[in-house]
């Protein structure tokens, strides 16, 4: 066994599922995609070759929301904005247990690959299904523990108050200072999550000046 030949027999297992639901293989993301308005919806299949023979293959869960990456990308600098991601959740999140499934000899890849195929059909498409705007990421992300993203700081956290702020989250105050303390983050520091927060906060006293016509 191979990586590439795992990678083939994965993506065989899983494509009609995902055809069925609308996703498509992108070559050049090596995942498949389902676009949904203002953004889109990935499923990657990492594997990760330990040498000889042993393999660790997983399932990443990514959304992206255009107006969220809109915002994130005045503060990180990314050279690749239309790559970037909103949420990444991981296999844990859908099934208890480790994030990789270890691949040790061939006659394991069969068991593993169907494990993650009922995973797939039964938590993971209804979970996609579900996820479709900002109000269900903010839910998800701000209002739920644990939260679906297992982004690292501070780009997990700044999402957080993005969604928090575009899904008018009345507790968008205290979802910043939540992820401070977490972060153990002086309100001073120059940083790209206080920065971002500076941002915002101008963003909503506009908004609030301008009345109910005013926008986000």
């Amino acid at each position: 066994m191979t990586k590439d030949l795992l990678l083939e027999v994965a993506y065989g297992m899983f494509r009609p599922t995902l055809q069925e639901h609308g996703f498509r293989f992108i070559k050049s993301k090596e995942a498949f995609v389902r676009r949904i308005p203002g953004g889109r919806q990935e499923l990657g299949i990492p594997v990760w070759n330990y040498w000889p023979l042993n393999f660790d293959i997983s399932l990443n869960i990514c959304i992206r929301l255009d107006s969220a990456e809109e915002i994130i990308h005045l503060f990180s600098g990314s050279r690749r904005p239309s790559s970037s991601i909103t949420t990444i959740t991981h296999l844990r999140y859908f099934k208890p247990g480790p994030d990789k499934r270890t691949v040790a000899r061939d006659e394991e890849v069969a068991a593993v690959l169907t494990e993650l195929d009922d995973v797939l059909k039964t938590r993971i498409i209804p979970f996609f299904d579900a996820h479709l705007d900002v109000y269900a990421l903010d839910r998800a992300v701000n209002r739920q523990e644990p939260s679906i993203d297992s982004t690292n700081p501070p780009w997990g956290p700044a999402h957080a108050v993005i969604l928090a702020h575009l899904a008018d989250n009345p507790d968008f105050e205290g979802i910043i200072a939540k992820h401070r303390a977490k972060m153990q983050l002086p309100e001073s520091a120059d940083n790209p999550f206080n920065r971002l927060v500076t941002y915002l906060r101008a963003v909503r006293a506009r908004s609030d000046a301008q009345g109910p016509e005013g926008s986000h």
